[in-house]
């Protein structure tokens, strides 16, 4: 029988392909899926994006590819995509503010490292990326860069030292929000790299520019929609009742995914009209793309992408399911154990002076090339009904049965795992584990000695 004995120490549905394996001296990223973002339909390829990684499927071969810097990328840690249909490119936009640029056609990648490899004192974070014509601009941390998408290069930078959240050039006029929340206009040919030539229009609280039709698409942070001309001293109100969710422009048409589970159409002329209505539909879409008239829609789900085609509002027919569960959950790992064949990993623990103390506890494990996650939503908690199960620290697995392993908790105490199911789990109630103040069970650093009993501390 195996004891546990406690330290409490006073300071402290497509097939997908199964990877191949690794030859020695070799490296595999492993991508995560587990908090979808974005995803854009770009001719004969869809990406989407999930936590810090990016997927491609290909409508003809039907083949989804993780997208990283060992087959095609510059880098890894996506923060932000984008892409522009009229050129058939997607932009690509890393944590570190490095930036490729995709040719979807040729699938060839194009770097821009200037915003990685600079030096300076602001903020280098790309916070927006708008198109007009052959040019792609991002509002950043410190101003505007503005590239060229033909040359796949960088054509100007106005550098403010101050925060642009949103960036839009339509006709002879750059459009930008400031720090103030103010919107801000300068023609292109006057001074745009001088902030003090820029003309502050009003205070505005707006989030994206888009340039659309012979004007101006404003949406607002209460999620209202608005349009304005540039012979115009104020904007219209084009959609309210703060349901704008997702804005994307084909041509002269605007998609709008609103917060009441409906796509609209807008033509150049702001009218609305309804293309689809996802209720009493399987679907649940965090973000959806679609690039052509084929009436044919790419969602991007909690789990998995979908398309389908519609025929009028309510009427439509399932075409694609990709299953994207196989994929890890952790997007930071902070643990990882090696048992058996198998590797174990839990997300990120806590530690002294760390404040974050409701992480969701999910722990994938690697077998055969295959991911098998359990997710928080199956763990039952006890000490805080109100939260999911999470900061877990590290996992050990039983040296007498392979399928059992223990994981210790900040806040639970500690949990047992049999074929990688909900077991069981001790804190105060149930063992000598200590709470702190009645908040946290702390049980942490677990090992087993040459005996086969368990250890832990019970920080604190």
């Amino acid at each position: 029988m195996k004891r546990l004995l406690f330290f409490i120490p006073f300071i402290l549905c497509l097939s997908l392909p199964v990877p191949a394996l690794q030859p020695i001296g070799s490296w595999e990223v492993y991508p995560t899926f587990r908090t979808p973002k974005q995803i854009f339909e770009g001719g004969d390829k869809l990406f989407f994006l999930a936590d810090y990684s990016l997927f491609s499927y290909g409508k003809d071969d039907q083949e989804i590819r993780e997208l990283s810097s060992l087959n095609l990328l510059s880098d890894n840690n996506i923060s932000l995509i984008a892409g522009d249909v009229s050129n058939d490119l997607l932009v690509i936009v890393y944590t570190n503010s490095n930036i490729d640029l995709i040719d979807i056609s040729s699938e060839r990648c194009y770097n821009i490292p200037y915003l990685k490899n600079a030096t300076m004192t602001s903020s280098k974070t790309v916070n927006d990326i708008s198109f007009y014509e052959n040019e792609i601009y991002l509002a950043t941390g410190f101003g505007i860069v503005v590239l060229n998408s033909a040359k796949k290069e960088i054509k100007t930078t106005y550098s403010f030292n101050e925060e642009i959240s949103s960036v839009a050039r339509q006709g002879d006029y750059l459009y930008c929000t400031r720090a103030d929340h103010g919107l801000y206009s300068c023609r292109v040919d006057d001074i745009p790299y001088d902030i003090n030539h820029w003309e502050k229009l009003r205070n505005s609280y707006i989030s994206q520019l888009r340039p659309f039709s012979d004007g101006l698409l404003l949406l607002h942070e209460n999620k209202n929609l608005y349009f304005k001309r540039e012979e115009e001293s104020s904007a219209t109100l084009i959609l309210g009742d703060n349901q704008t969710e997702k804005t994307e422009i084909l041509g002269n048409r605007l998609l709008v995914y609103t917060s009441d589970k409906k796509l609209l159409s807008c033509d150049e002329n702001l009218q609305f009209s309804t293309l689809f209505s996802f209720d009493n539909t399987p679907y649940s879409p965090l973000d959806i793309s679609s690039n052509n008239n084929q009436n044919r829609l790419w969602i991007l789900e909690k789990e998995s992408v979908s398309s389908l085609k519609y025929t009028d509002a309510s009427t439509f027919t399932p075409e694609v399911e990709i299953p994207c569960d196989i994929y890890q959950k952790v997007y930071n790992p902070f643990s990882l154990t090696i048992a058996n064949g198998r590797v174990y990993v839990s997300p990120a623990g806590v530690g002294y002076l760390n404040n974050e103390q409701r992480v969701d506890g999910y722990i994938s494990i690697l077998e055969n090339g295959q991911w098998t996650n359990i997710l928080p939503e199956d763990v039952p908690v006890s000490n805080h009904p109100n939260y999911t199960w999470g900061n877990l620290f590290n996992i050990v697995v039983d040296p007498d049965d392979p399928e059992t392993f223990y994981v210790g908790t900040w806040l639970e105490g500690l949990y047992r795992f049999k074929n990688n199911l909900y077991d069981t789990h001790w804190n105060s109630e149930n063992s000598p584990i200590e709470t702190d103040n009645d908040w946290a069970n702390k049980a942490g650093g677990l090992a087993f000695d040459a005996d086969k009993n368990l250890y832990m501390v019970n920080l604190g």
